[in-house]
């Protein structure tokens, strides 16, 4: 239903396979060692998906401001992540 924003979807998706891709041309194992700043990332791209929802049947005006703003660091957490998984 549009509920998602579509560059989320694809800031995940393309982070994923970029990690993916980098790791297994370096030869190196899939596997990627879990860090803090990929647990934060994913714990408020999760609590924005429940607010999606939250906001669906409530329809309250900052729930969905709020829910926007944490899709937005959630996504620069997830990324940064990505950032330290290709480093090392």
């Amino acid at each position: 239903a549009n509920a998602v924003p579509i560059w989320v979807f694809w800031a995940i998706v393309t982070r994923d396979s970029l990690v993916l891709l980098v790791r297994y041309l370096k030869s190196q194992k899939i596997g990627v060692e879990v860090v803090y700043l990929g647990k934060m990332g994913t714990w408020f791209l999760y609590v924005c998906f429940v607010l999606i929802f939250i906001t669906e049947i409530s329809n309250v005006r900052w729930i969905s401001d709020f829910t926007q703003a944490g899709f937005i660091w959630g996504t620069m957490l997830y990324w940064l992540a990505g950032f330290r998984y290709l480093r090392e």
